[in-house]
């Protein structure tokens, strides 16, 4: 949420490149965020289930 907001700041201070890293970074940390809830739900499931 604080990257999507400092996209919007920074767009408005027309700091289009600084903008962009901005968004990517928070994209990346997105992705990370989900890879980690996917392995969370994965490791309770095999320790629910006994595997």
């Amino acid at each position: 949420m604080v990257a999507i907001t400092g996209c919007a700041v920074l767009f408005v201070l027309e700091s289009n490149f600084a903008a962009e890293q901005l968004a990517i970074i928070g994209y990346y940390c997105l992705v990370a965020g989900v890879v980690q809830k996917v392995w969370q739900m994965k490791k309770e499931t095999k320790t629910v289930s006994g595997d």
